[in-house]
């Protein structure tokens, strides 16, 4: 049974609307600050609602159900572990993370450890989030497509550019929330923590014109990982949510080495990162250890590691002799 006129006008207004609320916010952004913050102005609830909403694609409220009607109830582990790391943000990550006026939470990296850690942890987040994300949007458009009745490509360049269009004003909304979210953490980790650790000079002006440009750019770049995951996939939820965690663990394990001890050093979190991200490489290439368990034994290992690491560097560094000796 296909869709009748009030179906596409239901879809058209929510199209329209979901856009013209984003533009509304355009004329309020004049800093950085503004557009990736929000000025820092918005109600708890509404940051509440953000986060949820951040986490929560087509993959969350589609495919997942979809799967466990299929197989089982293994996908249970997901959401325990969502309700455990909601505690873990809430009560080790986000004080540190208000405590300053950080854009970004590589920044609190940097704070802690150093510029050159903060560059390898958020190119780290750029590249996995960025295929992970291009696996996401094909996955939307497999439900565009049949709602619609367009072609798959056509559905892609939908979504990608409809949700361009209201992450470039500062506003999937439902369907395309998992979308926006990465368009903005993709654009500002580009800006902020890559860009401007060479341009630091650079005015408030062009700092958003090139936000701006990370924007659209970023885009383009989901767009064509959506293309090269046509039919490839297989179940798009495992393998999109797979991505995400080959990396997610070594990062988990460096933001906790930061917050947790005052004796990981730069060059040991940077070791137990490295270690820990070929831990977890090891554990999809080469084991059958479920998904679901590689960032706990990623962020384990690395912080086992980095801790480790830096205490060896640290005590060798005392123990070694000076000039006068």
């Amino acid at each position: 049974m296909g869709l009748n006129r009030l179906d596409f006008a239901i879809i058209a207004a929510y199209l329209i609307g979901i856009t013209l609320f984003g533009l509304r916010f355009r004329k309020r952004q004049r800093t950085l600050r503004d557009y990736f913050l929000a000025g820092r102005d918005i109600p708890w609830w509404a940051i509440s609602l953000s986060i949820v909403a951040a986490e929560t694609s087509t993959l969350t409220i589609i495919s997942i159900p979809g799967l466990a009607y299929d197989t089982n109830l293994t996908f249970l582990q997901v959401v325990l572990g969502y309700v455990a790391g909601r505690f873990i943000i809430s009560f080790v990550l986000l004080p540190h993370y208000f405590r300053g006026d950080l854009y970004t939470a590589y920044e609190l990296i940097e704070k802690r450890f150093g510029p050159n850690l903060r560059s390898l942890t958020s190119g780290l987040f750029l590249l996995t989030r960025a295929a992970a994300e291009g696996v996401r949007v094909y996955a939307v458009s497999i439900v565009v497509s049949i709602a619609l009745g367009t072609g798959e490509v056509a559905s892609i360049a939908i979504i990608t550019l409809l949700t361009l269009i209201y992450t470039f004003e500062g506003g999937l909304a439902a369907a395309m929330s998992n979308l926006s979210a990465a368009l903005n953490s993709l654009s500002s980790s580009t800006i902020l923590d890559l860009f401007l650790r060479f341009r630091p000079q650079t005015d408030e002006r062009r700092r958003m014109v090139l936000s701006r440009f990370a924007t659209v750019a970023w885009a383009i770049v989901l767009f064509s990982l959506a293309l090269l995951s046509l039919h490839r996939a297989g179940h798009v939820v495992e393998v999109g949510l797979q991505i995400a965690s080959i990396s997610y663990g070594a990062l988990l394990g460096v933001f906790l080495l930061g917050v947790l001890t005052r004796r990981a050093t730069e060059l040991g979190a940077a070791i137990g990162m490295l270690c820990g991200f070929a831990v977890e490489v090891y554990l999809w290439k080469f084991t059958s250890v479920p998904w679901t368990w590689w960032v706990a034994i990623g962020t384990a290992g690395t912080f086992a590691v980095g801790l480790s690491a830096s205490c060896v560097l640290h005590s060798h560094v005392k123990r070694r002799p000076g000039p006068a000796e």
